[in-house]
């Protein structure tokens, strides 16, 4: 039952309060996200010692012309754990994309190429997007494979670099009914020398320091937003090792909307 309401396309109902642990908004973003890339969705489930999965094939719905949600037995599960070579899989969730439509070029070569710079840009983007989950220490990160590559918490404050520079946490009342409040923290993050290969790698692949200054604000410790002072000021060569995060509760998302509308 919980894996068919996660397949359902808008199974979230926006206006209900969200657990703090529930990432979720609008029950758009994994089919949404998915089926703009493939032809077909399959995610498969352990929980419990019981698995589960389930099918978005668009080749299916487009042939019969209604939406059918194919569920998975034992055996069909089996079969793609077979193909895809997932051993150990004891608990957690599966998303496999099959029939991939989103590939770009006209031989094979430069298809290989787009696949191979799509591929690196999504662990680039994981990796910063849910580094607060993955770096959570031992007894609460969470483990994202992506073909099989265990996935690395990029941290964009280096955090755990000795240079780094950490203000205390600012708490700023949200105005609402509720009594919430958005946390600024504010960091000044270390020159590139004083930066490992590895820091120094990832920085490059997101753009490099000057790009990234400014404001990251998350939603439930998710990155949704990051780069940029917002108006206030434009990038500039003196901050481009300023960095401010702003903790935003998912209680505050009306009003996280409206902001956004008044920014733009």
């Amino acid at each position: 039952k919980e894996l068919i309401d996660a397949m359902v396309v808008g199974s979230g109902d926006p206006s209900k309060p969200r657990a703090p642990d529930d990432l979720g908004r609008f029950g758009m973003g994994l089919k949404s996200a998915s089926i703009s890339q493939c032809r077909k969705l399959i995610v498969i489930g352990r929980k419990n010692q019981q698995y589960c999965g389930a099918i978005w094939d668009v080749d299916l719905i487009k042939k019969t012309g209604r939406w059918t949600l194919e569920v998975l037995n034992k055996n069909d599960i089996n079969k793609y754990l077979r193909e895809h070579e997932i051993e150990n899989f004891n608990v957690g969730t599966l998303v496999i994309w099959d029939n991939i439509d989103s590939i770009q070029g006209s031989n094979k070569a430069e298809l290989e190429k787009d696949q191979d710079e799509k591929i690196a840009n999504t662990i680039d983007h994981i990796e910063l997007t849910y580094h607060r989950f993955l770096d959570a220490g031992p007894k609460d990160s969470i483990k994202i494979l992506f073909n099989n590559r265990v996935l690395k918490a990029f941290d964009p404050f280096f955090t755990k670099n000795s240079k780094t520079h950490r203000e205390e946490a600012q708490q700023v009342p949200a105005g609402d009914a509720d009594g919430s409040f958005i946390y600024l923290t504010a960091f000044t993050i270390p020159h590139d020398k004083f930066l490992s290969a590895d820091e120094t790698n990832k920085s490059e692949s997101n753009d490099g320091l000057y790009k990234n200054q400014g404001f990251y604000i998350y939603r439930e410790k998710r990155l949704i937003m990051y780069g940029g002072w917002f108006g206030l000021q434009r990038f500039k060569e003196i901050s481009k090792l300023a960095r401010v995060m702003v903790d935003v509760p998912s209680s505050l998302d009306s009003n996280w909307v409206t902001a956004v509308s008044y920014t733009h």
